[in-house]
């Protein structure tokens, strides 16, 4: 088995090795903090990645919108095994967005200056639509070829922030997607996804299948379609699982003969 090592970056060591006190790991793990900015370790890190081509996710969980320059992210999004499970600052983001200090912050985040572009939207849920979508674009431009947001909602059903996950695999994804199904809806925040603003969908323990039902028939009504591209599309394009389709909507059309298989 291959030893697997724990990287945290924290800003008092003290502390963190506090929190860790008394924690039993297993035998193939080992943890490694340091007490400095992301910047420099994540640098370390990616050299270290390119080096050794091991598989790695990359857990980025920073206080507000700091310490996580899009060109650190974009390097070690290079590698062809690495993905991202990013927490997006959202709430943090868009109370400090128009302060004169941080524009340059704002510019290395996104990795680009369209951020400001928000500015020309008339409503907060165009602006959120806008920003996380640039952030996602981002992403998928630095070669994750998936990349999805998964809105956070506190208990008054506002934005706290965005966990957004990356990769280049479509198991990856659909591991994620697994994941995020099985959270409990009744605990502090809710999961919705929200790569695809008219798409929004809550993660709760009985998927909505009319509305995935309506999002295949807008795709293929009147095409002939295969399997694998039904199910890429579901995967990668809809809030949805692969296990969500076959059996709860393709199975019930054809019996109703509206569609037919070839």
């Amino acid at each position: 088995m291959r030893r697997s090592t724990t990287k945290e970056i924290y800003p008092n060591v003290s502390c963190f090795s506090c929190l860790w006190s008394g924690t039993t790991l297993g035998s193939d793990i080992s943890v490694d903090y340091s007490n400095e900015s992301t910047g420099p370790r994540m640098s370390r890190f990616g050299q270290s990645m390119e080096k050794h081509m091991a598989p790695s996710l990359i857990m980025v969980d920073p206080f507000g919108f700091t310490g996580m320059p899009y060109r650190l992210i974009a390097k070690a999004a290079s590698q062809p095994r690495s993905e991202f499970l990013i927490s997006f600052m959202y709430e943090s983001v868009v109370r400090w967005r128009n302060h004169p200090d941080h524009v340059q912050t704002f510019d290395s985040l996104f990795g680009c200056p369209d951020w400001r572009r928000a500015d020309d939207l008339a409503t907060p849920k165009e602006r959120k639509t806008f920003l996380i979508d640039l952030y996602l674009t981002q992403l998928r431009s630095a070669g994750m070829q998936y990349a999805r947001g998964f809105e956070m909602l506190d208990t008054g059903n506002r934005t706290e922030y965005f966990l957004i996950f990356a990769t280049h695999s479509i198991e990856g994804l659909k591991a994620m997607k697994a994941a995020m199904w099985k959270v409990d809806p009744t605990g502090r925040f809710e999961f919705s996804d929200a790569t695809v603003s008219s798409q929004l969908t809550l993660f709760a323990p009985e998927p909505s299948y009319q509305q995935l039902r309506e999002l295949l028939v807008g795709r293929f009504a009147g095409r002939s379609v295969s399997i694998s591209a039904i199910e890429e599309f579901v995967v990668v394009e809809t809030a949805f699982r692969e296990t969500h389709y076959k059996r709860q909507i393709l199975a019930p059309m054809e019996r109703a003969g509206q569609l037919t298989v070839v």
